[in-house]
């Protein structure tokens, strides 16, 4: 036996029919903000398309916004990467904090959900939001 191949056999779902019932379960849940963990991060990015494109094929859901949330990087990962995932964990949290009325499922892994994650009040005192088309003074921006 495969433990990747037949993962299914862990969790009672094939693997066909995993994201159509997360989907479901998304769209009844009452709360604003719902979690999907998945065991593989490279798995995150699939989800997110494929969910999109079930809500896209339902007309009377006003939608659930899916966000990635990729672990931490790691020491001695590549700068290109390591900038991108922590932009990517940055934005997602952003949408969290500026959520309203806004249903969000956050698809990410165990160890990014219980990883390290700077308090609301450090987030918010180091957050700045800019316009786009606006000019800002570099100067200014950092003084902030």
């Amino acid at each position: 036996m495969d433990p990747l191949r037949d993962r299914h056999l862990y969790t009672g779902i094939v693997e066909t029919a995993k994201l159509p019932i997360i989907r479901n379960i998304v769209h009844q849940q009452s709360q604003e903000i719902g979690i999907v963990l998945t065991s593989f991060p490279k798995d995150i990015n699939n989800y997110i398309e494929q969910l999109n494109a079930l809500v896209a094929q339902d007309d009377s859901n006003p939608g659930t916004s899916f966000l990635a949330f990729p672990e931490s990087p790691p020491k001695g990962i590549d700068l290109s990467v390591k900038q991108a995932r922590n932009a990517l964990r940055l934005s997602t949290l952003l949408r969290l904090k500026e959520s309203k009325d806004e249903k969000i499922c956050i698809v990410t892994t165990p160890e990014a959900l219980f990883g390290h994650v700077p308090s609301l009040d450090t987030f918010a005192d180091n957050t700045c939001m800019l316009k786009v088309g606006d000019r800002y003074d570099y100067q200014d921006l950092v003084k902030q």
